[in-house]
């Protein structure tokens, strides 16, 4: 048995040098593998030569919503996040005092919010992932909700139909959080709670 069978891994940076690398190792040891690029072309091409294990994602790290779409991917066809290697990194030297505020966003863009994107929105998909198959993490997770019970499907298709309909007719430009009010504050500690159900994360 290899090492990652089963396993579901998301690779950034995915078409070429590298990040191509580490998609065919993972893919060797038995782990499904999204291999996340904003280079669709190669990325497409080089996933069609390594299987269907190998599932192409044409995106940018520095989008969060993209990073979001690419783990969810991840759950879809293989069932979890158990890794996530965010890879991807830029480097264009300029000399200071040439720099330009696009040339410092950009860098910033791919080689810190996008580390950071990719690594929250992978982190939120491994404790819903293990909420729902650990009940003594769901009962300590549980404790962070004011509203005392986990969301249903329907408590947020209420809300869409609502603002969809003509009784939200004076209502826009809003944000409404269907969470049984857990952005008001989480007393809890779900590292604890993990720890105390003895699960580690990759």
């Amino acid at each position: 048995m290899s090492r990652f069978d089963g396993k579901g891994v998301v690779v950034t940076g995915a078409a070429q040098g590298i990040g191509l690398g580490v998609v065919r190792a993972f893919l060797a040891e038995g782990a499904g593998v999204v291999a996340f690029d904003k280079n669709g072309a190669k990325v497409e091409q080089e996933a069609a030569k390594l299987g269907d294990r190998c599932v192409p994602f044409v995106g940018t790290v520095s989008e969060r919503a993209d990073c979001c779409r690419a783990v969810e991917l991840c759950v879809e066809r293989f069932g979890a996040i158990d890794v996530m290697c965010a890879h991807t990194g830029i480097a264009e030297p300029m000399p200071l005092l040439e720099m330009t505020e696009e040339h410092w966003h950009r860098h910033m863009g791919v080689n810190v919010d996008g580390e950071m994107y990719c690594a929250v929105e992978a982190a939120k998909a491994m404790i819903a992932e293990l909420v729902v198959h650990n009940d003594e993490l769901a009962s300590q997770y549980l404790e962070t909700i004011p509203l005392g019970r986990f969301g249903k499907p329907e408590d947020a298709a209420n809300v869409i139909l609502f603002l969809a309909s003509d009784d939200a007719s004076h209502i826009t430009g809003q944000t409404v959080v269907v969470d049984g009010g857990q952005t008001f504050g989480i007393p809890g500690d779900l590292g604890e709670a993990a720890e105390i159900a003895g699960w580690q994360g990759s």
